[in-house]
Order: C-alpha cells, then structure tokens, then sequence
C-alpha cells in the first residue's frame, strides 16, 4: 500500500540555487530525472516560473508547499542576499517545525562549517563538493539515492498520517520479534516525586510530582529527545510505572529502537545494520524482555492536537493507570504548529500545566528554543531564548536547558558532556547538572563527582 502512495502522489521537491550555478542545477535535474519519471518526485525551480508571474510569489508559494527542499551550496549561494537571507531562512523554519525536510548538495568548496545549515546532513557521501569529484556524474548518482532515500522517509511520516494512531502497546509489538524475554528488578525511588533515573536531577528537583510540568528545552540536535527517552526507560521500565509517550517527530519503531539499545547498551548505528556481536544477543533479548514487560505506550500520531492527547490519557489512565505523560515536542502539537500569537501559546502552554493538575500525573515536554541563541558568543541558552515560548517560564514548575557544546565546536574540551541548565525550578535551586552524552547509545549519564552540582 506504501509503494502505490509513493507512485500517487509524488513528494514536491524544491531547489534553491544561485543562478550562477545553473549548469549544476541542471546536472541535478538530469539525475533527478528518473524519480520524477518513476512518480517518486515532482521537481521545481525558479526557471519554472511563467512569464507574466510575479517570480517572489511564486518562489513562496512553491516553498511553502514543498515536502523535500534541496539547497545547492557553493560561494556564491552563500554571498546571495535572496537565496542565503531569504530562501535558506524559510528552509530552516519549515524544517526545525517538522513540515519539510531541508538536504544540502554541496556543488563547490565553500568555508560552511560554522552555518547553521552545516549541522545538517548533507550530500553527496562526507560532504565532497561535486565539482571536486573526479567523475561528476558519480557524484550526482550518490547525491540521487540520498534523495530517493530521504523521499522514502517523507512518504513513511506523510503514510503514518493516513493510518490509525493511538496509544500503542510495546509489548504487543515486540511480541513479533521476540521470543525469549526476561523481567527487570524494579529500582526504589529515593525522592518524593518520580526518580528519573539521574540522582543530581533528582537531589534538586526532589523527582517528578504528580501535576508537574517540566520541560526540557534546546536547539535542535542537542539530545532532547534521547534525554526523554532515557526517563521514560527508567520510569516505565525499571520502576513499572505506565508512561505515555507522544512522538510527533519520529515514529513508534524509531522511539523503540531508541529503548532497546539504551537497555541493551547497543549501538543505535550498528543496532540499524544488524551489526552485533554474539556477546550483543544477551543483552539485546534482556532488553527485549524489559521493555516487553515495561508498561509504556507510544502515540506516534504525527499531527495531534492537546484535545485529542487528553482524550488519549484519559482512556489510558481508566484502562491501565497513568503515571507520567512524555511529549516530544510542544512545538509540534498541531495546536500550535505555524502559531505566532503569544496570547495564543500562553494559552496553550497553561493547558498543558491544566491537564497534569486535571489528571495529578506529571508531564515531561520537550520545547525548541529560539535560533537567535547561535548569535551569541556564549551559546548556553537562557530562559529569555524561549522567546515567543517565554510563557513555558510562567507555567511550568521546571525548566531545563539543554546544551552539547560539541554541535558548535568539533574540538571542543568538553566532548560528549552535555549541561542541563535548571532555568526554573519550583521544587529546589536552580544551576546546571553534567552529564555523559553518547548519542551513538542514546544514553545519558550523570558524571561522578560533578563539581557543578546545583
């Protein structure tokens, strides 16, 4: 069924591009020609626009449309006040709300490595410009599968749409890939909320209390979601505690994989080759078999809004009991998805805190904070970094910034350290608590001896 929706209904394609690179630009839509003969794309670019069109219209309208935009980069995409300033500007933002998914081709050498748009994965294969490779023609077949395989990608979240969602069980889903499972002791809480597993968090926030709003917040590729992932193993796998997961970015086997290679101690990268040793298999069925008997449920729903999540942890909380609500992330619940009122997000941030004292269960949200942040020269982000956001400040009882100092800087002293920046916190001092990041492992761990406990 998957196949014949890629074939119906073609992902739109959008290419920014400095027109003084139009034979590249032309090299790629050769490539990308079998995809669109083939009814995978349906490619468009400025040289499209009819005359008589007003082109800057044109160019928004196809923008705001498009599910895939490729960004040409070279010198002179760089140096071009329309295509870096504008174009590049409405790429990140539709991108960072989950409504397209930006590719860099990287056609001629260029010094980009401190761009925002450089901390996405770009093509072709270790970010070679085309114009340096030997024969061009197979660097555009490289740059051509990436695009089929991020196509592919598109159509998997675009079908997830399309299909039936709800709060989904992991037991019943591992029940097909795993035979011999095994039960995990459960771990005592040593403070009065729920223990997240990390003790210095804990020591200052006293854990997660019944009606609590804690958010988590940062950049993109900071770690948030694999630091939910990791309280959610915790609280749903060693204590038992029902949890309900919410991923609005990736799909339920996605945020299973996720917990079974943080239990299993595997590599998430080898763990997607099914590259294991046979000392792995112990440990990845031991994992199975606690996440088989955790009592977490994932909602994948790709667009949902705070009426239908309510309606969701009602139903579960009557079914089963609920102990912690997870949602990953408050910017994309449909809610407020292209909201820019701050009355409106106010409002809709003091929902949140409303629906955790309506059900006396805690809700742990993740939340973007402003790109403006990558302006400073210190790039920690403060609570005034929420920006429109600032009301989460007001409504929630914790707020937590979230910064990998290694995003920005590859030779950074502090590899693999990740700082959780306690912005706001009702229950204790605020300060910033360490912890180990290997993002390879999806783990967090809190260092020994920290010297900067809060």
């Amino acid at each position: 069924m998957s196949d014949q929706i890629e074939k119906n209904q073609p992902i739109s394609v959008f290419i920014s591009y400095s027109h003084k690179d139009e034979s590249f630009r032309e090299e790629l839509g050769t490539h990308l020609s079998i995809l669109c003969r083939q009814g995978l794309i349906s490619e468009w670019n400025d040289r499209k626009i009819i005359p008589g069109k007003k082109w800057e219209e044109e160019i928004n309208a196809y923008i705001e449309k498009a599910d895939l935009i490729l960004l040409l980069i070279s010198p002179d995409f760089i140096a071009s006040e329309y295509c870096y300033g504008i174009e590049l500007k409405k790429a990140l933002d539709r991108h960072e709300n989950n409504v397209s998914k930006v590719v860099p081709v990287l056609i001629r050498p260029v010094d980009w490595q401190d761009e925002p748009i450089s901390r996405i994965q770009a093509l072709p294969k270790d970010a070679t410009p085309v114009s340096t490779w030997s024969d061009r023609d197979e660097a555009w077949i490289d740059v051509a599968k990436g695009i089929r395989t991020a196509v592919s990608e598109i159509n998997k979240t675009k079908y997830r749409s399309i299909q039936k969602h709800g709060l989904l069980s992991v037991s019943g889903r591992l029940k097909e890939d795993f035979k011999q499972l095994v039960k995990l002791y459960k771990d005592k809480s040593e403070c009065g909320g729920l223990g997240t597993g990390f003790k210095l968090f804990d020591k200052c926030t006293d854990g997660i209390h019944p009606s609590d709003f804690v958010v988590i917040a940062a950049r993109p590729m900071m770690g948030k979601t694999d630091f939910l992932v990791n309280v959610a193993a915790h609280i749903g796998i060693d204590l038992n505690v029902p949890v309900a997961f919410f991923s609005m970015k990736l799909p339920i086997e996605q945020i299973t994989k996720k917990l079974i290679c943080l239990k299993a101690n595997i590599n998430s990268h080898y763990f997607n080759k099914g590259r294991f040793e046979d000392s792995d298999w112990p440990r990845l069925t031991c994992a199975a078999g606690a996440l088989h008997a955790s009592r977490i449920y994932i909602d994948d729903s790709p667009t949902i809004s705070i009426e239908e999540l309510r309606t969701n942890v009602i139903k579960l909380q009557q079914d089963t009991g609920l102990g912690l609500i997870v949602i990953d992330s408050l910017h994309h619940l449909s809610n407020v998805q292209t909201e820019t009122d701050l009355n409106k997000i106010s409002v809709f941030t003091r929902s949140i805190k409303a629906l955790a004292r309506e059900l006396k269960v805690p809700i742990l949200a993740s939340a973007q904070v402003a790109r403006g942040v990558e302006l400073k020269t210190d790039k920690r982000p403060t609570l005034n970094d929420l920006d429109i956001w600032h009301s989460l400040v007001e409504d929630a009882d914790v707020v937590s910034l979230l910064y990998y100092d290694q995003i920005y800087n590859n030779y950074t002293e502090r590899q693999n350290i990740a700082e959780l920046i306690l912005g706001k916190n009702r229950h204790g001092p605020t300060g910033t608590v360490e912890f180990n990041y290997d993002n390879a492992f999806n783990l967090f761990s809190e260092i020994s001896n920290n010297d900067n406990e809060a």
